[in-house]
């Protein structure tokens, strides 16, 4: 055997133990650093201990950010800082429930300012006592049982022949159409609201972010 085959066989005999190293330090779920910058140029360092995510600064090697446990609809749209009103009338119709319960379901999140462009006598109509099973026809006209994302609802337009129907909470149809690459929601009403920010999953289902409140029949 040549030196070269000889310095050949170590390495192979190295690179081995190296791996196997690694292998054990993943299996046993040990805390993994990479240097890495970013788009800043600022160094900082992806702690991976298990299957949680920490970015610290490398000049403090404090947590700047952490990936964020996924929560249920109603949590997620309580911390949210664009549906207030949202929350709000889910409180007063009882839906809270529903919707931080362990059911699956697809909520069409109107933003404030969807709520806000039906004028103030239609919101104040609304929210009035006498008015409270015709407000939980319409929140519950947003959410639909199982968890759909963007790309199932793309790929339910486009297997039926450029709309979709969905089934809601209060036994109501919604349509949903694409407008390019976006998603639109239509209601029984007409009004069409697309989809500004969506796929916020959570652990009870999907959050999209609408801007136009739909109203069923």
């Amino acid at each position: 055997m040549n030196l070269q085959t000889i310095v050949r066989a170590k390495l192979f005999i190295v690179l081995v133990a190296l791996l196997g190293g690694v292998g054990y330090g993943i299996a046993q779920n040990k805390e993994v650093k990479n240097n890495v910058k970013t788009t800043e140029g600022k160094a900082v360092q992806l702690k991976v201990d298990g299957s949680n995510l920490s970015v610290l600064d490398n000049n403090n090697t404090k947590p700047v950010s952490q990936t964020k446990e996924f929560t249920d609809i109603f949590t997620f749209l309580t911390d949210s800082e664009d549906h207030a009103i949202l929350v709000r009338a889910i409180k007063v119709t009882g839906l809270k429930e529903t919707l931080e319960g362990k059911g699956r379901f697809t909520a069409f999140a109107p933003n404030d300012a969807a709520f806000n462009a039906l004028g103030d006598e239609v919101l104040e109509s609304l929210f009035k006592a006498e008015n409270r099973a015709v407000l939980k026809e319409v929140i519950s006209y947003h959410v639909m049982p199982g968890s759909q994302g963007v790309n199932e609802l793309t790929r339910a337009v486009n297997g039926n022949g450029g709309e979709a129907r969905l089934k809601t909470l209060n036994g109501s149809t919604l349509n949903v159409r694409l407008n390019g690459d976006k998603v639109v929601i239509v209601g029984a009403n007409g009004a069409k609201a697309t989809i500004v920010s969506g796929d916020k999953v959570q652990n009870n289902g999907m959050v999209h972010t609408i801007n136009t409140v739909v109203m069923p029949n």
